[in-house]
């Protein structure tokens, strides 16, 4: 009897040492979590832990991308040959304007016999004939600047020379920079008009400006033209940014504020409210992370309460319940 009682007494400890180990092994070590956490109205009055209800919201998935801002200063450069080479064609043109209507002068003197030679006739021909040159000249010189700028900037950014426009003094005075951004597979029909540029935690809006005329050589890609508003001091030529670029059409979710979340046996968790004081932990292990917190697909829905503060506090508390500690560095 004794050996049975003792037998009897050690097979429920082996099966329970057995269906934890299972439980290790199905959690990664972290134990279920459906008992949650229970707190008294008093308990959570006097904690940390502060509620909000979820709000839906939308988000495109994204694909990483990098872009490198751009040298402006050959443009500019580029500009101001531009101008000069208009100056001269301007001034040809004035110039032959005069010879023009001297030779119409000289040619009417001669005509009436009055006084004007052949000879000043024909001089006054050979400067009209002069001064065409110079006007052609000064007009394929004008024409070759502005193609070799369509062939290094687009044809977008090269009206904005010719035009004068307002882009073009944004860039100048640095309240605007140029970004090129590299996209294989992506052609300039289907660009994106607008990516996000990720700078030292910041997230800012950048618009398509053309295609680039010319490639990345380290990735040898199709490259696309962006145009982003200030960087805060933050931008300067030839810097490499990353860029997130949608991918797809815009998916419902919640959006989960980062406070919500905690780590724990390498999942992230947030915990959502049952019932009144009672908190279940919730993985959200589909989250992307976007300006403003976490996008989550799954698991949660808009109107569901979660703590959105103090959620370190509940995590704690259940594993104290449950007889575990969190690993060090984790909350």
């Amino acid at each position: 009897m004794a050996c049975l009682l003792a037998a009897g007494l050690l097979l429920p400890c082996g099966c329970k040492e057995s269906a934890d180990e299972d439980d290790r092994k199905q959690g990664g070590g972290a134990r279920p979590a459906s008992a949650g956490v229970t707190l008294s109205a008093e308990a959570l009055a006097l904690s940390p832990v502060r509620l909000a209800a979820l709000q839906p919201a939308t988000h495109a998935p994204v694909r990483r991308a990098f872009g490198q801002v751009v040298d402006t200063a050959p443009l500019f450069q580029a500009a101001a040959a531009a101008a000069a080479r208009r100056a001269e064609l301007e001034t040809a043109q004035a110039s032959l304007a005069a010879t023009a209507a001297e030779l119409e002068r000289v040619r009417a003197l001669h005509d009436h016999g009055e006084n004007a030679s052949q000879r000043a006739l024909e001089a006054a021909q050979a400067g009209k004939r002069s001064d065409e040159v110079r006007v052609a000249s000064a007009q394929a010189q004008l024409d070759a600047g502005w193609s070799e700028i369509r062939q290094s900037w687009g044809p977008v950014i090269a009206r904005w020379l010719q035009d004068g426009a307002p882009d073009l003094r944004a860039l100048a005075y640095a309240r605007e920079w140029l970004l090129q951004v590299t996209l294989p597979g992506v052609g300039a029909a289907s660009a994106p008009p607008e990516v996000t540029v990720e700078l030292n935690g910041h997230r800012i809006a950048a618009r398509l400006v053309s295609p680039a005329p010319r490639t990345d050589p380290a990735l040898q890609g199709p490259g696309l033209f962006y145009r982003v508003a200030g960087g805060e001091g933050m931008l300067v030529a030839g810097l490499n940014v990353p860029v997130s670029v949608p991918a797809g059409e815009p998916r419902p979710g919640v959006l989960v504020p980062e406070g919500a979340v905690v780590r724990w046996s390498g999942v992230r968790w947030v915990y959502r409210q049952s019932a009144p004081g009672h908190f279940e932990r919730v993985a959200v292990s589909d989250a992307e992370p976007v300006e403003g917190g976490l996008f989550v697909t799954s698991g949660l829905a808009a109107g569901d309460e979660i703590a959105v503060a103090g959620a370190a506090v509940l995590l704690s508390q259940e594993l104290t319940d449950l007889g575990l500690a969190a690993p060090g560095g984790e909350e």
